[in-house]
Protein backbone atom coordinates (compact mmCIF):
# COMPACT_ATOMS: atom_id res chain seq x y z
CA UNK A 1 0.00 0.00 0.00
CA UNK A 2 1.31 3.64 -0.74
CA UNK A 3 -0.24 6.90 -0.74
CA UNK A 4 -1.00 8.62 -4.18
CA UNK A 5 -1.97 11.84 -5.40
CA UNK A 6 -5.20 13.23 -5.48
CA UNK A 7 -8.21 13.58 -3.26
CA UNK A 8 -8.95 11.77 -0.12
CA UNK A 9 -11.79 9.60 -0.22
CA UNK A 10 -13.24 12.31 2.56
CA UNK A 11 -12.11 14.62 0.07
CA UNK A 12 -14.56 13.32 -3.02
CA UNK A 13 -17.40 11.76 -1.10
CA UNK A 14 -20.03 15.32 -1.49
CA UNK A 15 -18.95 15.33 -4.69
CA UNK A 16 -19.92 11.66 -5.72
CA UNK A 17 -23.84 10.22 -6.57
CA UNK A 18 -25.61 8.03 -4.28
CA UNK A 19 -24.50 5.05 -6.35
CA UNK A 20 -21.57 5.45 -6.34
CA UNK A 21 -21.14 6.04 -3.02
CA UNK A 22 -22.71 2.93 -2.13
CA UNK A 23 -20.65 1.31 -4.50
CA UNK A 24 -17.87 2.27 -2.96
CA UNK A 25 -19.24 1.01 0.54
CA UNK A 26 -19.83 -2.21 -0.49
CA UNK A 27 -16.44 -2.66 -2.28
CA UNK A 28 -14.73 -1.26 1.26
CA UNK A 29 -16.70 -3.88 3.10
CA UNK A 30 -15.97 -6.56 1.33
CA UNK A 31 -11.90 -5.77 1.82
CA UNK A 32 -12.23 -5.65 5.13
CA UNK A 33 -14.27 -8.80 5.35
CA UNK A 34 -11.78 -10.18 3.50
CA UNK A 35 -8.93 -8.57 5.76
CA UNK A 36 -10.89 -10.28 8.31
CA UNK A 37 -10.36 -13.69 7.63
CA UNK A 38 -7.03 -13.55 7.13
CA UNK A 39 -4.86 -16.15 9.73
CA UNK A 40 -1.36 -15.88 10.80
CA UNK A 41 0.85 -19.08 11.72
CA UNK A 42 0.65 -18.86 15.80
CA UNK A 43 4.33 -19.54 15.97
CA UNK A 44 4.49 -16.13 14.26
CA UNK A 45 4.25 -12.89 14.98
CA UNK A 46 4.42 -9.96 13.12
CA UNK A 47 4.98 -6.53 14.93
CA UNK A 48 5.68 -5.28 18.50
CA UNK A 49 2.39 -4.75 19.83
CA UNK A 50 2.39 -3.94 23.60
CA UNK A 51 -1.24 -3.10 24.38
CA UNK A 52 -4.71 -4.57 23.65
CA UNK A 53 -5.60 -4.88 19.97
CA UNK A 54 -9.25 -3.36 19.41
CA UNK A 55 -11.62 -4.37 16.19
CA UNK A 56 -13.05 -1.22 14.75
CA UNK A 57 -15.90 -2.17 12.99
CA UNK A 58 -16.76 -0.34 10.05
CA UNK A 59 -19.77 -2.40 9.15
CA UNK A 60 -22.59 -0.38 6.51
Amino acid sequence: MEYGKGQTLEQAWDTLEHHDQTVLCHELQRACDRLRRLEQEPEKFIGKLRRPLYMIDYRI
